[in-house]
């Protein structure tokens, strides 16, 4: 087992108290039937309350769980199970010292964007990111908490029906690279000043990027000044993609067909061509926002181009039916 955290750990991040025994866990599960052997439960409350599942998720294999009340075998008992989740993720982001941390967020495109920067991260080293679209106040913190101390790159989705839900998950992970995809006409209905509301929402990211940090942005957004002008004001250094001139990753021209989409771009001046298995001319756009996130993080150019060809689309996501 490669120790994720220890019940003494999690009890000193939390403020707990270990009951029924001391564990080790080598990961972190809140679903009971998604629990891997040697997982830590974490028992929520919520619709269903996780502590009724606790059991079961010792039947397959959690050596501990974190609770808020009583429970038979190891555990680690709080007050709160969410709050103690983000204090755990916390602790996993401040023991990770060499970590470089990413946050993308965005209208559309921000799962595809966010798995696409995760699967060059693993390919350069030992980069961690969320199992899929975890971008809300459970996910992100758990993603945050199953962050290895050794890790060497990270990257994080965030996303939001209503103002002020960004600006905490920013905070929490601390991100030296913001990105946002685009801003759209998506839970305007959450907004009074409409589509202008989305867009402030989304400059929510800014509000925990770590001193020196870059923003990338969407250069062809009709939002593109507000937010530009919110990330300077965070003191973010600003990269631009699109088609715009003057967009630091500017493309050049794509062609869609049945195998996937050619690429034609201009990073910092310099050509380049590559190929993407996904179909759909925004992932032209799509794929220079995940590359000048890559660089952000420290990925080679050329690293970078090759884990993007070989993105596998996501399952129900830019897929081709015939």
């Amino acid at each position: 087992m490669t120790v994720l955290w220890t019940s003494a750990d999690i009890a000193k991040a939390t403020h707990g108290a270990v009951e029924g025994g001391d564990f080790l866990t080598d990961g972190i599960a809140i679903d009971s039937r998604a629990v891997a052997p040697g997982n830590l439960f974490v028992a929520l409350a919520g619709a269903r309350d996780g502590h009724a599942y606790v059991e079961a998720a010792r039947r397959a294999g959690a050596t501990g769980a974190l609770v808020s009340r009583p429970s038979p075998g190891p555990a680690v008992r709080v007050d709160d199970t969410l709050s103690a989740l983000g204090d755990m993720a916390v602790a996993a982001r401040r023991r990770a010292v060499r970590t470089r941390r990413a946050a993308i967020t965005g209208s559309v495109g921000k799962t595809s964007v966010t798995q696409a920067v995760l699967s060059a991260l693993k390919r350069a080293g030992d980069g961690h990111g969320p199992v899929k679209s975890f971008n809300n106040h459970i996910g992100v913190p758990l993603t945050l908490a199953r962050m290895p101390a050794t890790t060497e790159r990270a990257v994080f989705e965030m996303g939001m029906n209503h103002a002020g839900e960004i600006a905490p998950l920013s905070r929490l992970v601390r991100p030296h690279v913001a990105a946002i995809t685009n801003v759209e006409a998506v839970h305007v209905e959450n907004f009074p000043d409409g589509v202008a509301g989305v867009a402030r929402a989304k400059a929510e990211i800014f509000a925990g990027l770590e001193p020196g940090g870059m923003a990338v942005l969407n250069a062809d957004s009709a939002h593109y000044g507000f937010l530009s002008e919110a990330a300077l004001a965070a003191q973010a250094t600003v990269r631009s993609f699109g088609v715009a001139e003057g967009a630091d990753a500017r493309l050049q021209g794509s062609a869609v067909g049945e195998a996937g989409t050619i690429v034609e771009a201009t990073v910092d001046g310099q050509r380049v061509a590559y190929r993407l298995r996904q179909n759909g001319a925004h992932w032209g756009s799509m794929s220079l926002c995940a590359l000048l996130v890559l660089q952000a993080l420290g990925v080679e150019q050329s690293a970078a181009l090759l884990a993007l060809a070989s993105f596998e689309p996501l399952a129900g996501r830019g897929a081709v039916h015939s």
